[in-house]
């Protein structure tokens, strides 16, 4: 699966939709940082680094890294509804985009935005094919959750297997 754009308005520190197009994008190693005009003495804290990797992991699996749900990771500031929509490519080609909202509650997946129609998460994890632990061992490091050399051995196999869809030869 591959994500091609990224919309995020409601979420945690982000008040104004901001749209990443991922395709614009040269390959490569980026570097992200920010300013924060608000309490410029905290230079690039509090400016949405970390909102960014939580939407995309919150889009798929319905909750933060650290496992906030719902109207835990609505911003505070903004009246409307928390939302991120994803536009993702599978691995067979196949453009889907992923909407999901608190206030009011909602996850639809559709091959376009006109063609967005309510599905369960299982409908989702089905389409992602990883469980959200080894998302987070293999695509999101994120800041609280072990690497992927410091789980047991069971673990990291169980990972493993997940991302390299072992199962499938059982």
């Amino acid at each position: 699966m591959i994500l091609r754009k990224l919309t995020i308005q409601g979420f945690r520190s982000f008040t104004q939709p901001q749209c990443i197009d991922f395709e614009e994008l040269t390959s490569g190693v980026y570097h992200v940082t920010g300013t924060n005009h608000v309490v410029p003495d905290l230079h690039s804290n509090g400016v949405g680094k970390s909102s960014l990797f939580e939407a995309v992991f919150w889009l798929l699996y319905g909750r933060t890294t650290r496992g906030v749900r719902g109207g835990n990771v609505k911003n505070w500031e903004y009246s409307g509804a928390c939302t991120v929509t994803g536009e993702l490519t599978s691995d067979e080609g196949t453009l889907y985009v992923v909407h999901r909202s608190w206030g009011p509650n909602a996850l639809m997946l559709g091959c376009t935005q006109a063609e967005l129609h309510a599905v369960d998460q299982e409908k989702i994890n089905a389409l992602i094919k990883l469980t959200p632990e080894a998302f987070l061992a293999s695509s999101l490091f994120a800041q609280t959750t072990p690497s992927f050399i410091d789980l047991s051995r069971t673990d990291r196999m169980d990972i493993y297997s997940s991302v390299m869809n072992l199962d499938r030869w059982e």
